[in-house]
């Protein structure tokens, strides 16, 4: 069962698309203040939402726009639409002052995993 599993997730994983990111604050943030955040994915019709784990990368943006002394927030599963794609939603909490960034990261999931890294996949916003 396990391989099948993985099997599954490895020979599907170049169908998932971020469809897209959003976040729903439009006004300066203040620290301690947080940005809400959706992510619609297509996962394609063999992967499911409990298959994967899908973080937040955030942190202060040097001057190369590079994300610096990175924090990750894990966001959640809300729902699916008629066209089989999924809502993931979250909080990144507003820890810094200065010029902060976010990027998203999709990573396979399953409890008997000894690390999300194992099948040596992952996939990127490109936003």
């Amino acid at each position: 069962m396990k391989n099948n599993w993985k099997d599954t997730i490895k020979n599907n994983w170049n169908l998932i698309n971020i469809l897209a990111v959003k976040t729903k604050n439009n006004q300066r943030i203040k620290i301690g203040d947080s940005v809400d955040l959706e992510a619609w994915m297509d996962l394609g019709q063999k992967i499911k939402p409990s298959d994967i784990i899908i973080q937040a990368c955030y942190g202060n943006l040097n001057d190369n726009d590079v994300i610096e002394n990175t924090k990750l927030i894990n966001l959640s599963y809300q729902s699916s639409n008629e066209f089989n794609h999924h809502l993931f939603t979250g909080q990144i909490p507003c820890d810094y002052s200065g010029r902060n960034g976010f990027t998203i990261r999709l990573l396979p999931k399953r409890t008997y995993m000894a690390d999300t890294l194992e099948l040596g996949l992952i996939k990127w916003w490109e936003g």
